[in-house]
């Protein structure tokens, strides 16, 4: 709200340093007048020099002025950022690898907004990297680490292999490379000088095969074997049906241990190449021992308690004997039915005593 007088004046909207809209207005009482503001929607085309779309591409329109306005957008499939309600006046335009403001620079200038509905396109000099990880047998390695570095050292992106073994870095600018590989936390292949746009890494990964053995020389199935290197363990697996097991792993110094019932092997290796190796168990000697004396006592424990029960037989025996003896006695009248009553029960308590012993 402004108070002015009868007259013809010129009114101008600014955002900062920025005009962004002109009117003449003729004053003759108190009126509204509204300023058509310079707005405008611009689209920017991202193209190759062959003339294909590039998308996924971050596009950054700057203000000049150190805090002015920063707009950013996305290129779709077509290549095409659409920019909305852009205030007039130059911009810096820069196009940017990746979705994101810390992507590679691809292209930087100056954008003059001017009208609605502006069309600029941006001729792109960019090329796709395909990388593929092969063990030393030629077999994938699937999700392994790669860490794609700018020839400053600054690092670009990182992806993880696919279960082809690919993975594939959009729309860089044609620089040299570098990269780094990493699987199972191992540092498995590197390359500082990529030139080519399609490369195949053959990492430092060997599959090695094992056979064990039981201590007769017999395939030792559905066994676990333990690997361990010096990075800490690895994993347990388990034998096939014929007594293998295979798996690739980076190279390294490996101790495997098998234990299962008697059987024991244990055996280090060092894995720079592809190997097959068998594992010969040996008798442990500590469950051996210990398997003896559990049997040795239960052996003691059968002897001591057939013993036990078969003396308790020959008195069960005796007594009934020495009853049979007594009720002959008494019949003859030899022994006074007191003495004899007396006797036999004492004979029975013993008797029934004896049984549950017997039974215990």
């Amino acid at each position: 709200l402004i108070d002015a007088e009868i007259g013809n004046y010129t009114a101008e909207a600014y955002i900062g340093n920025r005009r962004i809209g002109y009117m003449k207005i003729e004053v003759l009482s108190n009126m509204v007048n509204t300023i058509t503001c310079w707005a405008y929607d611009v689209n920017i085309r991202c193209l190759t020099f062959e003339n294909d779309s590039v998308s996924e591409i971050c596009v950054v329109l700057a203000s000049e002025d150190r805090d002015g306005e920063i707009y950013t957008g996305i290129s779709n499939s077509l290549g095409l950022v659409r920019f909305e309600n852009i205030w007039n006046g130059t911009y810096i335009i820069r196009a940017l690898s990746g979705r994101t403001i810390h992507g590679l620079r691809l292209f930087q200038g100056l954008i003059n907004i001017t009208q609605d509905e502006q069309n600029e396109t941006l001729i792109l000099n960019v090329t796709d990297l395909t990388i593929r990880v092969l063990t030393s047998d030629r077999e994938p390695v699937f999700n392994a680490t790669i860490r794609l570095y700018s020839q400053w050292g600054d690092l670009v992106g990182i992806q993880y292999t696919n279960i082809s073994g690919y993975v594939c870095f959009k729309n860089l600018p044609h620089q040299t490379y570098a990269l780094s590989i990493d699987w199972m936390n191992v540092r498995v292949g590197e390359n500082y000088n990529l030139t080519s746009n399609n490369i195949t890494m053959i990492a430092r990964i060997n599959r090695l095969t094992l056979l064990v053995l039981d201590a007769l020389g017999r395939p030792m199935t559905e066994t676990n074997v333990r690997f361990t290197s010096e990075q800490g363990l690895i994993g347990t697996y388990q034998t096939n049906a014929s007594g293998y097991v295979s798996l690739n792993l980076p190279e390294d110094v490996y101790i495997i241990e098998v234990y299962q019932g008697m059987n024991q092997g244990l055996i280090r290796i060092n894995l720079n190449r592809p190997l097959l190796v068998t594992l010969r168990c040996q008798i442990s000697y500590l469950t051996l021992t210990y398997t003896s004396m559990v049997l040795a006592a239960w052996i003691g424990i059968s002897i001591f308690w057939r013993w036990r029960r078969r003396g308790t037989i020959l008195q069960v025996i005796k007594l009934k004997n020495m009853i049979s003896k007594l009720d002959a006695l008494y019949e003859k009248g030899e022994i006074k039915y007191s003495h004899y009553q007396k006797l036999r029960a004492e004979y029975e308590e013993r008797l029934i005593d004896l049984r549950r012993r017997e039974v215990e």
